[in-house]
């Protein structure tokens, strides 16, 4: 599940490149909370995509729209507890959690 997570990360990281020129990290404890919110026993990872922009596209979207990243940085996308956090590698400061 987790490589299905990766194909979709990588996926969303080109789009994020091509339109807001920004690089996209996503740490391996926020990859695992997507692949354990995204699988379901009776579907696998059918939810898989739809959790990852629910969970991280959308928030990331609307901060990216709200000007808490500037373009050439990178978002950095975290975990802590159940939450995604949203950080920019120029700041450690964290900018809310999804």
């Amino acid at each position: 599940i987790e490589k299905i997570v990766d194909l979709q990360i990588t996926r969303v990281s080109r789009r994020l490149m091509e339109t807001s020129q920004l690089t996209l990290e996503v740490t391996p404890v926020a990859r695992a909370l997507l692949a354990e919110r995204g699988y379901d026993p009776d579907f696998g990872a059918r939810p898989l995509r739809r959790t990852i922009e629910k969970e991280m596209v959308g928030p990331l979207a609307n901060r990216i729209l709200a000007g808490d990243f500037e373009a050439a940085n990178t978002v950095v996308v975290d975990a802590q507890g159940t939450e995604l956090v949203f950080r920019s590698r120029a700041s450690s400061e964290a900018v809310g959690a999804a």
